[in-house]
C-alpha cells in the first residue's frame, strides 16, 4: 500500500521528493508488544488523511511520496538488524531524499542514523520521547530500544531531546554534563519559551527521531510503553513547524506505535504526523 493511498503514477517514482520505509521490526518491546504491526496500520490510516492542508493551505503530496518495500528481518536482530537498515536506507539518503522511516521499536534509528551520518557527519538528533532510552544495556541487550539514545551518542551525535518523564537513575546522572540538551515533560508544560531555546541549540542538519510515546498517553495510548504528562498535537507540531523552517531536517523516523484494532485513532493520528513532516518540509 502507497503512504496515503496515492496512486503508483502520483508516487513519482523515481523523481520523488519523499520516500516513506517501512520498518516492522520487533525484538526488544519490554511493556507492551506490537509494534511491528506499527507501519501497515499506518499506512492503513493513511489512506483516510485529507491531502489538502488548512494550515499550510496546499495539498504536500505533490511533491512525490514514494513508499518503499517493508524491510524483511528473518534471521535478522540485533546489530545485524541494525546493518540492514543502514542498507536499505542508504540509497534514498544518498540521493538526497527525505526519508522518513516507520517503526517498529526504537531500534531501528540506529540504523538510520549509521546511514545518515555518511552523507551528514555533522548530524544533530532531535529526539521526541517520554523515556531518555540512554541505559548502556537493558534486559541483556545493548540493542535495545531503552538504549537507543546512548547508541547514537557513542556514534558522537549530538542530540536534543524533548518530552522526557522516565529515567532511571543511573540515566539521570549519567546525563548531569548535558543537560541543557533535554526539555523535560513537566519543565515545558504549558510553556512555549523553551521552543526558541531548543531550536538555537541545534547545529547542522537534523535527523528527528518520534516516539510517539512523546504524546500523552491519554491522547495516544496505544504504544508499547505509554507515560501520562506527555506532549498535546498542537505543542508537537507547532514546533516541527519551527524545526523545518529553521534547519535542513533530512531524515526522520516515528517508532514504537503498537497498534489497536478497538481503535484506529492512534494509527491515523501518526498518519497525519507523518503528513504534516511532509508539509513541512516544503518540498513542492
Amino acid at each position: 500500500m502507497n503512504f496515503l493511498g496515492i496512486s503508483d503514477k502520483e508516487t513519482r517514482g523515481s523523481d520523488a521528493k519523499v520516500v516513506v520505509l517501512p520498518i516492522p521490526y520487533e525484538v526488544t518491546t519490554s511493556y507492551g508488544q506490537g509494534t511491528q504491526n506499527g507501519p501497515s496500520a499506518i499506512l492503513e490510516a493513511s489512506s483516510q488523511v485529507e491531502f489538502f492542508d488548512e494550515e499550510l493551505g496546499k495539498e504536500p503530496f505533490g511533491c512525490g511520496i514514494l513508499t518503499a518495500d517493508p524491510i524483511d528481518f528473518r534471521g535478522k536482530e540485533g546489530e545485524s538488524a541494525i546493518d540492514l537498515i543502514a542498507e536499505k536506507a542508504t540509497p534514498y539518503i544518498n540521493d538526497g531524499r527525505f526519508l522518513i522511516g516507520l517503526g517498529g521499536e526504537h531500534t531501528l534509528t540506529t540504523g538510520l542514523v549509521r546511514s545518515a551520518l555518511k552523507k551528514y557527519p555533522d548530524l544533530h538528533i532531535v529526539h521526541f520521547d517520554a523515556h531518555a532510552d540512554m541505559r548502556e544495556s537493558y534486559e541483556g541487550t545493548k540493542w535495545s530500544h531503552a538504549c537507543v539514545m546512548k547508541r547514537l551518542v557513542e556514534l558522537g551525535c549530538k542530540y536534543t531531546s524533548i518530552g522526557i518523564r522516565a529515567m532511571s537513575k543511573e540515566e539521570y546522572e549519567a546525563i548531569s554534563d548535558s543537560r541543557d540538551s533535554y526539555f523535560f515533560a513537566h519543565e515545558i508544560y504549558g510553556q512555549t519559551d523553551w521552543m526558541d531555546k531548543a531550536l538555537k541549540q541545534i547545529k547542522g542538519p537534523v535527523y528527528l527521531s518520534f516516539d510517539v510515546d512523546a504524546f500523552d498517553g491519554g491522547l495516544l495510548p496505544h504504544t508499547g510503553t505509554p507515560e501520562p504528562g506527555g506532549l498535546d498535537w498542537y505543542t508537537v507540531t507547532r514546533f516541527l513547524k519551527k524545526l523545518f523552517e529553521r534547519h535542513d531536517v533530512v531524515a526522520a523516523d516515528v517508532v514504537e506505535l503498537a497498534p489497536n484494532e478497538q481503535s484506529r485513532a492512534s494509527d491515523f493520528m501518526i498518519a497525519k504526523l507523518v503528513y504534516k513532516m511532509i508539509g513541512y518540509k516544503n518540498l513542492d
